[in-house]
């Protein structure tokens, strides 16, 4: 039976799951590199992340991304988080053009731990991003959840979803309103000290002013250490 917390991890999913108006599949594949903890000791109230990540959309089409991203995060509580970051993305289309951006972002987390071992993470996101082809600033907003289970001793399954709502217009194009969708499943497994491995499928919905939208398949890979 689902436990109350699960039923409304599966109510955000609900939510967050991609709309059937895409037109377009493509098939891609996301290779990861995390580490994150706390300086000082486990105790510690200040933390830190970093990831780097290769993203191959519609393989073989030449449309790549190439990310960089840090965050210094603090505890408000015993279950809640904030964060500030940035991010560099560089991002290359079907023409071969090349546009490099940058992201501020600003992080609140809730992550708590049933006492079954079950883990719920919600996260909501302040986005600024700004790119090398435009002036102007795009605000974005994230709203993240994820649900983790236990298999066995060293192995985990979860779920969840994103979803990403642009707050304005910009001279490099878009309007306002929700752009993006994420629906996620996946395994981990432990390899021993901080050490693991996640394999997950993810569709990944993008919402096209004025054009059909994009729906990917993807294969991610995360190593986390």
């Amino acid at each position: 039976m689902l436990s109350g917390h699960t039923a409304l991890v599966f109510l955000a999913l609900i939510v967050f799951t991609p709309a059937a108006s895409a037109t377009e599949d493509d098939i891609g594949g996301w290779v990861a590199l995390v580490t994150n903890g706390r300086f000082g000791n486990e105790t510690g109230r200040i933390r830190y992340h970093f990831d780097t990540q290769a993203r191959y959309f519609d393989i073989g089409s030449g449309v790549n991304q190439w990310l960089a991203r840090a965050g210094l995060g603090g505890d408000l509580g015993a279950d809640v988080s904030a964060w500030i970051g940035y991010a560099r993305f560089r991002v290359s289309n079907r023409a071969g053009v090349v546009v490099d951006e940058n992201r501020l972002w600003q992080d609140l987390v809730f992550a708590p731990t049933f006492a079954n071992g079950h883990r719920l993470s919600a996260r909501v996101r302040f986005e600024q991003r700004s790119i090398s082809e435009g002036d102007d600033v795009r605000l974005v907003g994230r709203a993240a959840a994820r649900y983790t289970i236990p298999v066995g001793d060293s192995s985990r399954f979860f779920l969840g979803g994103e979803t990403f709502h642009d707050l304005n217009t910009t001279d490099w194009g878009g309007g306002t309103g929700q752009s993006q969708n994420r629906l996620f499943l996946g395994m981990g497994w432990s390899l021993g000290g901080r050490l693991s491995i996640e394999a997950r499928y993810m569709q990944q919905l993008f919402k096209v002013d004025g054009g059909e939208d994009l729906l990917n398949h993807l294969g991610v890979v995360t190593l986390r250490f």
